[in-house]
């Protein structure tokens, strides 16, 4: 099983990779449900998302999956607080999440 992290925003699910990959690398998943708004607005929540996973992927363990679940809150966020409730998770978990 793998870590959950809560922000105020995001529901993050973190767990150390099963896969045999020849390059350990991170890797994301992203949901975002109607909820959240319509399809402008979740397309523009998944590009904030990748964007930051793109710019900070140097930040987060080479043999970590994240599952990023954006709640209805996040639907307007900036980029800056992307950056920083995200920032933030990547933080708690620098060790290996699930590896329990």
């Amino acid at each position: 099983m793998g870590d959950r992290y809560r922000t105020q925003h995001f529901i993050v699910l973190a767990k150390a990779a099963t896969d045999d990959l020849p390059i350990p690398r991170p890797r994301i998943g992203l949901t975002v449900s109607r909820k959240v708004g319509n399809a402008v607005v979740r397309n523009r929540m998944k590009r904030l998302l990748r964007e930051w996973f793109r710019c900070h992927r140097s930040e987060i363990p080479s043999f970590v999956d994240l599952v990023v679940i954006v709640r209805p809150q996040g639907a307007n966020l900036a980029y800056d607080r992307v950056c920083k409730e995200l920032g933030d998770v990547v933080r708690k978990f620098g060790g290996a999440p699930g590896a329990d």
